[in-house]
């Protein structure tokens, strides 16, 4: 059971490294959704709630697409 909690960590860190830390992937899938949840905020701070759902689902939209590109072109190289 702790050989298999060891080969889990060392294939999410391999992962981590490979895909999820590169730019693209930071850019669009963390730094966006935070622009947005500050424009949002600063045209209505009361409001934010009303835009939380919105903002969940563009969170993931252009977390998994670009993630997606980046998951074709490092795996095409290998």
């Amino acid at each position: 059971m702790i050989l298999a909690w060891k080969q889990s960590y060392y294939i999410a860190r391999k992962d981590l490294k490979a895909y999820y830390l590169k730019p693209p992937l930071i850019s669009w899938g963390l730094m966006l959704p935070v622009v947005f949840l500050l424009a949002f905020y600063l045209r209505n701070p009361a409001g934010i709630t009303e835009v939380a759902p919105g903002l969940a689902a563009l969170t993931i939209l252009f977390s998994t697409t670009s993630m997606t590109a980046i998951v074709i072109t490092f795996e095409k190289r290998i």
